[in-house]
Order: structure tokens, then sequence, then C-alpha cells
């Protein structure tokens, strides 16, 4: 076997960044482009098929043939079914010439389509936090409770961002409980800081005999 065809292959996954994991948004349609050629050039005479297990080693697509694009030159398949968030793995299987080569690859799909490590990678989730402890703060001080209304539609927000993304691309029944608890407080302080803000509903306009 001559080493250019043992060579003719393929550059797998090219078009995929090295430095850094692939993520993307849940839910959303994943359109995977892959680069695949045959002793330095591609065509459509090689034969490329796709394998796609989900976190839970599922099998989502099993050998799929993957489209070849003679404009772009490149082999492409989207995913439809991205439910799940976590882990994903996929296999690229070509063959041409006699040889076949497989490569395969990991890539993330979280709730936000973006990589989080540490709570400190969610910047939404903190300014909401930060401002609304600065108003919650600000209205304990002063006595003033409409810093403590504004504060509850920070809180407000969080949970409900909370309940959407969840924390560090978790999205579990835990991340959910603590998002109802966060909507639930800060309705509870929105409740108080508006009876106060408006007099007791008008109570303050009541005169003595």
């Amino acid at each position: 076997m001559k080493f250019s065809s043992f060579l003719f292959l393929f550059i797998f996954l090219s078009a995929l960044p090295l430095a850094s994991a692939e993520t993307y948004r849940q839910f959303e349609n994943i359109n995977f482009i892959e680069v695949v050629t045959l002793e330095g050039f591609p065509s459509d005479s090689i034969d490329v098929n796709l394998t796609i297990t989900d976190p839970k080693n599922i099998i989502l697509v099993y050998y799929s043939p993957m489209t070849y694009n003679s404009v772009a030159k490149t082999f492409n398949y989207t995913l439809t079914n991205t439910s799940e968030t976590g882990v994903y793995t996929r296999c690229v299987y070509a063959s041409g010439n006699g040889i076949n080569e497989t490569a395969c690859r990991d890539f993330f799909v979280t709730p936000s389509g973006k990589e989080q490590t540490s709570f400190l990678d969610n910047p939404m989730l903190l300014l909401l936090g930060l401002l609304g402890f600065l108003f919650l703060a600000l209205g304990v001080y002063q006595g003033n409770y409409f810093f403590g209304f504004i504060s509850s539609i920070m809180f407000l927000l969080g949970g409900v961002y909370t309940m959407i993304y969840g924390f560090n691309n978790e999205q579990t029944l835990y991340t959910q409980g603590v998002a109802i608890t966060i909507l639930g407080l800060s309705f509870i302080l929105m409740i108080i800081s508006s009876y106060e803000v408006w007099g007791g509903w008008g109570g303050g306009d009541d005169k003595d005999d």
C-alpha cells in the first residue's frame, strides 16, 4: 500500500475548533460540516457516514450518510434531536480506495449554548444577583421600600433565568427547585415592598375620628 494512499484521507473535523470544546444550545438544530479528502482532494466518491450518541449513550443517528456539498466541497449532516444536555459523541466513518478511517469527537449541548464550568462564567445571573442584593441593602439601609420593590424584580428575573438555563450547564429538578424558591422569595419581597410603598393599600389615608 502506498504511503500516499494511506494518507489519502481524511482531514476529519477540520472545521472544528481544537482549542475549546464544541458547545451548542439545547433544542436547536446542529449542522455538522466535515471536510474529507481523498489524497488531498475532496471527492463525492468518498462514502462518509455519521453516528451520534447522546449523554445517556442512546444512539440518535446510526451510520447515516452525510450529504456532499459540491459547491463548498464538504459533507454535511443536521442533527435535530438535542433535547438532552450534556456530552454527546459523534463518529465519522469514511471510506474510499479500499481504505476505511474513523474519527470520533465529543461535543456539548447546554441550555445556554455556552460552556460554563463555574458560577462566575454566568455574567447575567451574577449581574441580576448583585443588583438584587444591592437594591435590597439600599432599601434596608435607607428604610426605602421602593428599593426593595426594585430588588424583587431583579430576583424575579434571576429566578426566571435559572428556570430556563439552570446552573453551570445543569438543568435538572434541583436547579428548577432553586429557581422556584428564588421566584417565591421574590414574590414575597415584591408584595411586602409594594404594600409599604403604597401606604398599606391606601390605609395610610385613614384619619382618626
